[in-house]
């Protein structure tokens, strides 16, 4: 998977390269624009540390989505373009590093 973030900081965009078998998470309705080679599913509970109902409850609480939208590549190569809701600047975020508390709404993708 590669990626660019273009267009920052007021009207950032999250450009994504992905290759068969690579799976996005992203929030409903952030897609700009895609290749064809995409399976797309709405998954409920967009918490993605916890699943099921207790994962739904907590993505309600923080102001997420209570859906998330699963993109999984098809064929090598694959585009797709997200950005937020609201302009503002997308930030990459190492979560393996270090543990982070976001605003209602912050996040995009994983």
């Amino acid at each position: 998977m590669k990626y660019s973030i273009d267009h920052a900081p007021a009207f950032s965009v999250l450009n994504i390269e992905m290759d068969e078998g690579e799976i996005l998470r992203a929030q409903p309705s952030s897609m700009l624009c895609m290749s064809t080679g995409f399976d797309i599913k709405a998954k409920a509970g967009g918490h993605l540390d916890t699943p099921g109902a207790l994962g739904s409850a907590k993505s309600l609480m923080t102001g997420e989505s209570f859906f998330t939208t699963v993109y999984t590549a098809k064929r090598d190569e694959q585009q797709i373009s997200i950005a937020p809701e609201f302009n503002g600047e997308i930030l990459n975020l190492d979560v393996s590093q270090a543990s982070y508390y976001l605003t209602k709404g912050a996040y995009l993708a994983s």
